[in-house]
């Protein structure tokens, strides 16, 4: 991480546009989410593919190349984006990685937060995004759940970490440096 990086952390004002998304599930059936996961996405029509009824899923944040974040989902509520299953035992669907602080099998999108990054390689402002949109995140978990986001790699992870086929092109260490600098 670069010196310019901690020093603009201080003065970065994050930009958010709440988008209007009907790919939505209401709520999360009692569960309280405890995990943010990071993911790149290069599709170039995923707006689109988001915002049709029809594709069905979509992340609760896009963080787009000049650092504005899209909203597409309120973190009360969940998607189908990063599960194809509701809760089972099988290996096959979606589990927390090993060694996180709960490793059983999930339905991702009732225990998690999807932060989707636009491109393969994330830059500066989408560092600087990250790290403004984790505070943010960590404030509607003390309002709405009243419960602490823990910045930490057990609960803020790559969805390399999981049984994905999005990858993370930044470290996840950079993002939560860059939260710490600048505390809610």
């Amino acid at each position: 991480m670069t010196e310019n990086l901690e020093k603009r952390v201080h003065d970065y004002s994050l930009r958010v546009s709440e988008i209007l998304c009907p790919n939505v599930i209401l709520g999360r059936k009692g569960n309280v989410p405890d995990t943010v996961i990071f993911a790149s996405i290069d599709d170039k029509n995923f707006h689109e593919r988001f915002l049709d009824g029809a594709f069905g899923k979509a992340p609760h944040y896009v963080i787009l190349r000049d650092g504005t974040v899209l909203n597409y989902i309120s973190v009360t509520d969940s998607s189908s984006y990063f599960t194809t299953s509701p809760l089972s035992d099988n290996e096959n669907y979606f589990a927390k990685a090993k060694g996180l602080v709960s490793f059983r099998p999930v339905n991702v999108a009732l225990y998690s937060v999807s932060v989707l990054v636009e491109g393969s390689d994330v830059n500066d402002e989408q560092l600087l995004a990250a790290a403004a949109l984790l505070r943010l995140i960590s404030m509607k978990f003390i309002r709405v759940y009243r419960k602490k986001l823990p910045p930490d790699v057990n609960h803020i992870i790559p969805a390399t970490a999981l049984s994905s086929k999005y990858s993370f092109g930044a470290k996840i260490e950079d993002i939560l440096e860059l939260f710490k600098k600048k505390p809610i």
